[in-house]
Parts: structure tokens; C-alpha cells; sequence
């Protein structure tokens, strides 16, 4: 596959199909261990003990949420821990999210998150869509994140696959006052047949879940959740 090319930002227009919520930054500070305490999660017992909880997402009303959005519908797998190593909870989100899962240690420390949002895409070549959604997040989504971290950064952007689907990830990292360095990662997913398709952000708590390089996002619990989506027809 040729490079991946970042465009202009998008008109006013085309930017307003992109439903991103300035309050999907992280939950309120519950427990917060010091860097002293913390057991980080180990990636080979998660793959050993992660089961399932099966969820389908209405792209037009979500029932937990209330989100209402043109948003096509999805069904995804929260991994859940049978011995209770961490815990996975469907959150109430802003209006605009589509579903947001928040996995936290046994004693509600945060672990990651990951949220579901709605974007709409022209129909046009897949290398063209990538482009676009590439466009579409580095130049309306990445700038809101950012600003509200000082340390903020922005880290990549490139090709990736979830599940059968050709994606797009762009990817960096701040230091959050209460849960220290923070890796994070945004995914979008164009819909195969249709111009509703969707986007994900994950926030990720390196001193609980760490991440030797941005190749291991699969085995985080946000990862795992991400990969198992996959658009219903």
C-alpha cells in the first residue's frame, strides 16, 4: 500500500459530521494508587483468563447511552476477567457517544477506556476513505485532545486492520495530574458499504496497563475490545 497522505482540514461542513464530545476525556479521578503500589496488568495472564460480554450497538439509538446518531450498527466483546483482576463497565456517556467501556483495577482504579463515535465518509476508493478519515481526525479530534494536556503529543499516524476492516490510527501520549503517563490512540473504522461509519478513542494508563511500543495496543483491554468489533449488515 502506497503512503498515507494528510490533507488540508476539512471545512466547517464536512467537519460537522463528526461527532466528538469535548467531555470524553476521562472519567473523574476515582482511587488513585501511587506509582509505588500499582501491580501493572500482565499481558500473558489477560490472554489467559479474558472471557466475554457481548454487546450490540445501535448505530441509531443507544439504549444505554441515549445516544441518537446515523451511526451504522456494531457489535463488539468486552473482555471480562473471571477472577476478578479488573472489571469492565458500560459507562453513561455525552449524547454523541455511541458506547464507552471503562475497565479500572479491583479497587476502581483507572486502567484504560474506549469510546464510540459516528463520522460520515463519501463513498470513494479505500486508499481515498483512509485518507480522508485520516484528514478528518488529525485536524478536528487530535487538536481538541490535545489542549487539554500541556504535554500533549501526537506520536504517529498509519495504516492498521480491525478485524476484517482496513483502518487508520493516530496515536500519542500526555501525563494526566492523577494517573500519570497516558498513551493514546485513535482508530477509524470506515464502513465497507456505507458513508456512516466509525471511530474510536482509547485512553490507556501506562503505569497500570503498560505498553512496551505502539505495536502492542492489541493486548491492551481496550485493544481486545477494538478488534473483536465488527459492523452489523
Amino acid at each position: 500500500m502506497r503512503a498515507l497522505t494528510i490533507g488540508q482540514p476539512m471545512p466547517a461542513s464536512r467537519s460537522a459530521a463528526l461527532a466528538f464530545m469535548l467531555a470524553f476525556v476521562l472519567p473523574a479521578a476515582g482511587p488513585v494508587a501511587s506509582a509505588e503500589t500499582i501491580a501493572p496488568l500482565d499481558h500473558k495472564v489477560i490472554s489467559a483468563r479474558v472471557a466475554g460480554r457481548a454487546l450490540r450497538i445501535d448505530g441509531t439509538r443507544n439504549n444505554a447511552t441515549g445516544a441518537v446518531s446515523p451511526a451504522p450498527p456494531f457489535q463488539l466483546v468486552v473482555p471480562t476477567d473471571r477472577d476478578g483482576t479488573w472489571g469492565a463497565r458500560l459507562a453513561k456517556s455525552p449524547k454523541n457517544t455511541l458506547a464507552r467501556v471503562i475497565f479500572t483495577m479491583p479497587d476502581g482504579a483507572f486502567v484504560e477506556n474506549i469510546g464510540f463515535f459516528s463520522a460520515t465518509l463519501p463513498f470513494s476508493g479505500t486508499e481515498a476513505r483512509l485518507e480522508r478519515f485520516a484528514t478528518l481526525l488529525n485536524f478536528n479530534v487530535v487538536p481538541i485532545l490535545l489542549k487539554q494536556f500541556p504535554d500533549g503529543q501526537k506520536s504517529g499516524i498509519r495504516k492498521t486492520r480491525v478485524g476484517p476492516y482496513e483502518a487508520v490510527e493516530i496515536f500519542g501520549g500526555y501525563t494526566h495530574p492523577d494517573y500519570g503517563p497516558m498513551q493514546w490512540r485513535l482508530v477509524g473504522i470506515p464502513h465497507p458499504d456505507r458513508r456512516d461509519s466509525i471511530y474510536t478513542l482509547s485512553q490507556i494508563a501506562l503505569r497500570s496497563m503498560p505498553l512496551p511500543s505502539v505495536d502492542d495496543f492489541g493486548h491492551s483491554l481496550s485493544g481486545m475490545t477494538l478488534e473483536s468489533m465488527r459492523y452489523i449488515k
